[in-house]
């Protein structure tokens, strides 16, 4: 097994096994941080910085792979997202994982589920290492500085809207004793 394959194939085995932890996995707010550089490919195949993309307005940028059951469960949640605050600030970007995918699966998938917003490809887990994804589906939201405000494993709107509003994200931590999802995390 060469070097590559071998280190996707531990990327991919810590995607689905790695539990969350600490406050931002629990969907409380962070501490702001500055999106780190990470490039990543369109679906038509060019390169582009991801920070660049985020940077000037509020957004929502969601990791995810198309073989992930809690991602595939939660496309629902992310197209009425991207329709209820279509016309606001909120940029709505998505990252595939690159992980057991290719450009043109992913293509497909987008195209089969009639995905609305903004895909992109993570063809070397570049941006996933940069934004400390340790599990997919992952939603960190960003305010306008370019800084991840949040970190959780689903669509919040109250968390949104309080993005938009410009007030302190709210905790979503689960009751004691539960789990949050049952993603691959």
């Amino acid at each position: 097994m060469t070097r590559t394959r071998l280190a996707t194939a531990l990327l991919a085995a810590a995607l689905v096994a790695a539990p969350a932890r600490g406050a931002a996995a629990q969907g409380k707010s962070l501490p702001a941080t500055k999106a780190p550089l990470a490039t990543v490919q369109t679906l038509d195949g060019k390169n582009t910085q991801l920070a660049e993309l985020v940077a000037g307005k509020p957004s929502m940028l969601i990791f995810w792979a198309s073989w992930c059951p809690s991602c595939r469960q939660q496309v629902p949640s992310y197209k009425a997202a991207h329709e209820r605050f279509r016309g606001t600030a909120l940029q709505l970007v998505t990252v595939n994982a690159g992980i057991r995918e290719t450009l043109e699966a992913v293509r497909g998938y987008v195209k089969e589920n009639a995905l609305p917003y903004l895909v992109l490809f993570d063809t070397e887990q570049e941006a996933l290492s940069a934004y400390r994804v340790s599990g997919t589906p992952t939603v960190l939201l960003l305010n306008a500085g370019g800084e991840i405000v949040s970190r959780t494993h689903a669509v919040d709107p109250e968390a949104i809207e309080a993005l938009l509003a410009g007030k302190p994200i709210p905790s979503s931590e689960p009751p004691p004793g539960t789990r949050r999802g049952s993603g691959s995390r």
